[in-house]
């Protein structure tokens, strides 16, 4: 901006120069963004599926209970697991 403001007169060859270099930030720049959605994508997902991994383990303890109460027994506990004298 600061050239452009200057009114120097530059070469074809600056000009090119610094078109290509501003195609090469321009890509860059795209490149940096669609990195970025995929971060946020991912982080979404990642969220989601720890929802479901948590709904997926609330689930199971709820089966478990209503296993329990259909057998009659109370919670599981280790000490049922001793040897009977």
């Amino acid at each position: 901006e600061m050239r452009m403001a200057s009114g120097e007169a530059r070469s074809a060859q600056d000009e090119e120069r610094e078109s290509r270099a501003l195609a090469t930030l321009i890509s860059n720049f795209e490149k940096v963004t669609e990195a970025v959605a995929d971060l946020d994508r991912d982080k979404d997902a990642a969220r989601g599926a720890g929802r479901v991994g948590a709904d997926a383990e609330r689930m199971r303890r709820e089966i478990a209970e209503r296993l329990e109460r259909l057998g009659g027994v109370g919670p599981v506990s280790r000490a049922s697991d001793k040897p009977r004298s």
